[in-house]
């Protein structure tokens, strides 16, 4: 759909989106409540618990470009995309069931298979409808508005799941069984009307190209960042983004309550990063328009790094300082997270024509792996990091370990955005050559498609 006309409405577009809502909102109790949860109201151990989550993350990694070749080669006359979608929703549904109407006798074995089950059928959606995304439209201002708008929904998801339990919480002051059922039911009613509704709003695109056979051996699929130096390159900044990204998420809390000594306003703190989020996700996708989307995104990232900094400076208890300072990072945060998105099929297309085939899904799957990979590092790093100083979660601190949770907290991002922005300033991927790429594929899938016309003629010739 190049045509300006053909691009699909903002009803349809919304409507479309609609999934990424409950796979952000489910996200925030299974990394945020649900460890808890299992700790205190069943007999497994920390370390049990904690091992169960951690083997459930890796699997969910591991099935990532699995699922991605997967779809891309699934042939169905109901669509590639939507068969996966509409498979993932129904193994996502009965993973919630699982998940969250656990009962009183829960074991490892049993927690692990619930949370397997629900991580596999939460990639068979995402995987799947950010290759969709990126399948919407060849227009390049286009694949900017339409990933905007797709990330939107996943942000207004994290807002609802924050207020969701913040709600909970307050009611059943504190943790409480009863919460569980409430997150799971919204789970079961959200994820088939809104895969219904993304499946319903828009139509595939055809297939032009089968993937090349090499890709049924998933260890060949990593091939790609040998082949596709722009998704190398874009893979290496996303990395050194998220990385950044991911160490100030997994440490917020901890500095909201000894660094601005104000754990009471965490939940202010959620609402006021995503909520900024929201609403600078408009304002980025419009000025990529004007500005290209990498040169946007690196502004996106400076103006990170700004914050970063400013907040290393702030006073200790100067809260309403440092909220206003994680406003202009939630307003950052939206184009830095959602650009490289409609980058990547800008990307995809550069692959097709270099390569053949096509691969949005694999790309997109290898992005996500990178991203979980991300969060599962800044754990691993930020945590030790903090033990080393003597950092104490509950209780007091020394003017030591506190200035490691600032350096880490504030410091540690700069100088991976730093890298993102060089990466992404001259990224070779401009409006110009894109183009150039769309009008190449179209003349070889001219010629492809007049081949066997050609060879019918030669053959029926006396």
């Amino acid at each position: 759909m190049s045509a300006q006309s053909n691009q699909p409405t903002w009803p349809r577009l919304v409507a479309f989106s609609a999934p990424a809502l409950p796979l952000a909102l489910l996200l925030i109790p299974l990394t945020t409540l649900l460890p808890t949860y299992y700790s205190q109201a069943t007999s497994l151990s920390l370390q049990t618990i904690g091992f169960v989550f951690l083997a459930a993350r890796l699997f969910d990694g591991v099935i990532d470009p699995v699922i991605g070749l997967a779809s891309d080669r699934t042939p169905s006359r109901y669509g590639r995309r939507r068969s996966w979608m509409m498979a993932g929703a129904l193994l996502a549904m009965l993973g919630c069931w699982f998940v969250f109407f656990p009962g009183a006798d829960a074991t490892a074995v049993t927690l692990t298979l619930s949370l397997t089950v629900l991580y596999a059928g939460w990639t068979m959606i995402a995987v799947p409808h950010y290759s969709w995304t990126a399948e919407l439209s060849t227009d390049y201002a286009a694949r900017a508005k339409i990933a905007g708008i797709r990330d939107a929904m996943y942000f207004l998801g994290v807002v609802v799941g924050a207020i969701l339990i913040g709600v909970l919480t307050e009611i059943y002051k504190g943790i409480d069984a009863r919460m569980l059922p409430a997150l799971g039911y919204t789970g079961l009613v959200l994820l088939p009307l809104t895969v219904l509704a993304s499946i319903a709003a828009l139509r595939e695109a055809p297939v032009a190209h089968k993937p090349q056979p090499v890709l049924a051996d998933v260890r060949a699929a990593f091939g790609v960042l040998r082949d596709t130096p722009p998704f190398r390159r874009l893979v290496i900044l996303f990395g050194c983004a998220h990385l950044g990204a991911a160490i100030s998420n997994t440490l917020s809390f901890l500095y909201m309550q000894h660094v601005q000594e104000s754990p009471q306003a965490v939940g202010t703190l959620v609402l006021v990063f995503f909520g900024a989020t929201l609403l600078g996700l408009p304002l980025w996708v419009r000025l990529s328009y004007r500005y290209t989307k990498h040169r946007v995104c690196a502004i996106c990232c400076i103006v990170l790094i700004a914050a970063c900094a400013a907040t290393f400076f702030t006073p200790r208890g100067h809260v309403t300082l440092y909220l206003a300072l994680v406003a202009v990072a939630g307003l950052a945060n939206g184009g830095a997270l959602s650009l490289p998105n409609a980058i990547t099929a800008d990307v995809v297309d550069y692959d097709t024509l270099i390569n053949g085939g096509d691969r949005a899904g694999l790309f997109f799957s290898l992005k996500l792996l990178v991203a979980k990979l991300c969060n599962a590092l800044a754990v691993g790093v930020a945590f030790p990091v903090l033990g080393a100083f003597g950092f104490q979660a509950t209780g007091a601190n020394t003017d030591e370990a506190l200035l490691a949770l600032r350096v880490l907290y504030c410091c540690f991002p700069i100088p991976l955005l730093l890298v993102t922005v060089l990466l992404l300033w001259r990224f070779p991927l401009d409006p110009r050559r894109v183009g150039v790429v769309q009008r190449r594929i179209a003349a070889r899938r001219s010629r492809e498609a007049l081949q066997p016309a050609a060879v019918q003629m030669a053959s029926a010739r006396p």
